[in-house]
C-alpha cells in the first residue's frame, strides 16, 4: 500500500529519509546508554540536543508527505525534549526513558499510518510536560 500511496520516485525518496531521520532519532536515545561518568546529566542534555534537527527535518518530511500525525508528533517531541534541557532534567530517568521509547514507536506507527488511540493524548502531554510530571508525583 505504500507503493501505491507514494507513486512517484520524489515521494518514495521522501519516506525513505524520513525513515532514516525516525531511526537516526532512535540512536540518539539509545546512545544514551552509552554515556557514562561524573558529568552523566550534562552530557545526555548535550546528546539531546543533536535530536532538534532530525526533529526539524521530520516536519519538513512529513508535510510533504501528508503525514499529519507525523509531523505533530515531531513538533511535541521538540516542545518535550526542549522542556527536559531547559528545566536540567534527569535525561536517564526511567519514566523519560520510556517516553523516549514511545515517541519512536508512535513515529513508527504514524509514519505507516497505523492506528493509534492514544496518540492525540499522548502528543497533547507532550506538548505540556508539566501534566507528565504532576501526574507522575501524584502516584
Amino acid at each position: 500500500s505504500l507503493r501505491e500511496k507514494y507513486s512517484n520516485a520524489e515521494l518514495r525518496e521522501s519516506f525513505k529519509q524520513l525513515k532514516l531521520q525516525i531511526q537516526d532519532l532512535e540512536n540518539t536515545f539509545q546512545s544514551l546508554d552509552k554515556i557514562e561518568g561524573e558529568y552523566q546529566n550534562y552530557e545526555g542534555l548535550r546528546t539531546l540536543s543533536s535530536t532538534f534537527i532530525n526533529l526539524k527535518e521530520i516536519i519538513r518530511r512529513a508535510k510533504i508527505l501528508d503525514l499529519k500525525n507525523v509531523a505533530k508528533l515531531s513538533e511535541a517531541g521538540y516542545v518535550f525534549i526542549k522542556f527536559i534541557q531547559n528545566y536540567r532534567m534527569n535525561p536517564f530517568d526511567e519514566d523519560i526513558r520510556e517516553i523516549f521509547k514511545y515517541i519512536i514507536y508512535n513515529f513508527k506507527a504514524a509514519a505507516l499510518d497505523k492506528p493509534n488511540e492514544d496518540l492525540e493524548r499522548f502528543i497533547s502531554y507532550l506538548n505540556d510536560p508539566v501534566k507528565i510530571f504532576t501526574q507522575q508525583n501524584k502516584k
